[in-house]
């Protein structure tokens, strides 16, 4: 190789890395940051725009580009949260399913009067019968008061009146809220079985949860399937 090739490969080469830092500098002015976690609001430039991040670098979490990403707060403790779910079952500080509920209905051990509640930390519990009492007296009421008749399920059968499965022929495929089914006769407890089954847990994770059979679990949940694709006797 004599001088004159030497020089030209030597221009050739400035040339290319003059043009890499013009392109790293009009990107870097064009996009400061690339990606923002929608879980902790963190901004960072990725190694390299082929390949999606797989984890945020600061929070970790795999979700941090859901554009559904949302904070939701407990009603029961307070604790906030963001999550990508249309509907968290559980708060995972105090693990309250009725977490998104501004006001329950509570049940005096004393007296068993009822009243609805905000049942937060820290809050006194003022019972229109008895006045302040300790938490530890009071439960969350069930769907039916000790004076309503309540329903016989033999032993082995848990599944709800036909009638009952008929009300979700007008919601098609859409998850319905527990509160909704427990307005319509369900118990809370097939409520939420029947709203996990909906959100896409499987039957053998909710006998699990429950601990249930698999059997229980399915006398719940197969007559909504079968009203859903019009196939349950009328």
């Amino acid at each position: 190789m004599d001088e004159y090739e030497f020089r030209e490969g030597m221009d050739r080469l400035a040339r290319i890395v003059e043009t890499n830092r013009e392109g790293e500098r009009s990107s870097t002015e064009r996009h400061p940051y690339a990606c923002m976690c929608r879980m902790c609001g963190h901004r960072w430039n990725p190694r390299t725009d082929s390949v999606r991040p797989r984890a945020c670098p600061a929070c970790r979490s795999t979700l941090w580009d859901r554009r559904n990403a949302r904070t939701v707060m407990c009603f029961r403790c307070g604790h906030e949260w963001v999550t990508s779910m249309s509907h968290p079952l559980r708060c995972p500080a105090c693990a309250s399913d009725k977490w998104y509920l501004d006001k329950v209905e509570i049940r005096c051990r004393i007296c068993s009067s009822r009243w609805l509640d905000p049942l937060a930390a820290g809050k006194v519990i003022r019972c229109p019968v008895c006045g302040p009492v300790d938490r530890s007296e009071v439960r969350f009421a069930s769907g039916k008061s000790k004076t309503q008749k309540k329903t016989v399920v033999p032993r082995g059968k848990g599944a709800p009146p036909a009638e009952l499965y008929r009300s979700f022929a007008d919601f098609g495929n859409e998850v319905v809220e527990q509160e909704e089914m427990i307005g319509w006769g369900f118990t809370p407890e097939q409520a939420e079985i029947l709203h996990e089954f909906m959100c896409g847990m499987g039957t053998v994770g909710i006998a699990g949860r429950h601990r249930k059979s698999l059997s229980e679990v399915l006398d719940i949940v197969s007559p909504y399937i079968s009203v859903l694709r019009g196939r349950y006797p009328q």
